[in-house]
């Protein structure tokens, strides 16, 4: 897959609406952990650290801005 593709601001917006699953603008733990729906994961400290990763304001949701900043991140 084309990293620079992946990572297009394009692509993130979209991906972004697909998991805000309530369209509040924002990604929440529970919108996480519906993403991740593997009943391997349990331990909610996965998730929770997901979120702290990214969510630089600390307002305990993901906005669009950190969804991209994050992403980026993790595909280059």
């Amino acid at each position: 897959m084309d990293r620079d593709k992946l990572a297009s601001k394009k692509n993130l917006e979209l991906t972004f609406k697909n998991f805000d699953k309530d369209g509040s603008g924002k990604i929440s733990l529970s919108e996480i952990k519906s993403i991740f729906n593997n009943p391997k994961l349990k331990d909610d400290k996965v998730f929770e650290n997901l979120l702290l990763e990214a969510d630089d304001n600390n307002d305990g949701e993901i906005c669009l801005e950190e969804f991209i900043v994050i992403m980026q991140k993790f595909v280059k």
